[in-house]
């Protein structure tokens, strides 16, 4: 598959070209050398009965795509935690003794 140029030499490329640079995107994600990216596209231009042998690459690399996609999760769910611990410590320093009008540390007028 190949991307023509156009007058200006940029590359033109068609929509079916768009969505192969996509899937590539998605390969890499899973960390799939760029040796057996092109072992694929091969096994892709071979047509159909390359079907087993082209979905069992991929398969291959789809586990560690998702351990590599889950890592980065838990770390937002940790950091998410650590930042809504930070927020309530602040709110309660910033409220500390001031929620009836009185400065932290202050006693309240007797009635």
């Amino acid at each position: 598959m190949r991307a023509d140029r156009d007058a200006g030499s940029w590359r033109d490329c068609d929509e079916t070209i768009l969505v192969w640079i996509a899937c590539l995107d998605r390969l890499k994600i899973t960390g799939m050398p760029i040796r057996e990216m092109l072992r694929h596209a091969r096994l892709r231009a071979e047509g159909d009965h390359a079907g087993t042998e082209q979905r069992a690459l991929p398969e291959r690399y789809c586990g560690r795509g998702r351990a590599h996609l889950a890592d980065p999760r838990a770390s937002l769910v940790v950091l998410d935690a650590k930042i809504g611990s930070y927020a309530a410590t602040e709110q309660g320093t910033q409220n500390h003794g001031h929620a009836n009008g009185n400065p932290a540390g202050a006693r309240r007028p007797r009635a």
